[in-house]
C-alpha cells in the first residue's frame, strides 16, 4: 500500500517531536564547525562560506566565544548591491 501524503506528515511530525537536534547534529553535520571572526573582511567571511559549501556561519566576537550574529548568503548580495549603487570618490569629488 502507498503511503499517503498525510502518512508522510505524521511520519515526520513524530520524528521531529520524539528527537533531538543533538540526534540531527549527529547524523547530518560535522563536528568541526565553522565560526567566523567579526574582524574578518566581508570578503573572507564570503569565501569561508563559499570555501565550506555554506549558506550561513555564525559569527564570534572578537577574544571571546559569544556569537554576535549571523553572515549569510543574503548579506553577500545587500553588500555587493550597495557597494554598487555607492556613489565613486570622483563622482562625490566632481559635485
Amino acid at each position: 500500500m502507498a503511503r499517503t501524503m498525510e502518512d508522510f506528515q505524521n511520519e515526520m511530525r513524530k520524528l521531529c517531536t520524539d528527537s533531538k537536534i543533538s540526534d540531527l547534529m549527529d547524523k547530518l553535520c560535522s563536528r568541526n564547525p565553522v565560526v567566523l571572526s567579526e574582524a574578518m573582511s566581508p570578503i573572507d567571511g564570503f569565501q569561508a562560506l563559499a570555501d565550506n559549501d555554506l549558506r550561513a556561519c555564525p559569527v564570534r566576537m572578537v577574544g571571546g566565544n559569544e556569537i554576535i550574529g549571523t553572515l549569510d548568503l543574503r548579506d553577500i548580495c545587500k553588500f555587493v548591491v550597495e557597494e554598487g549603487t555607492k556613489p565613486k570618490e570622483e563622482e562625490v569629488r566632481a559635485s
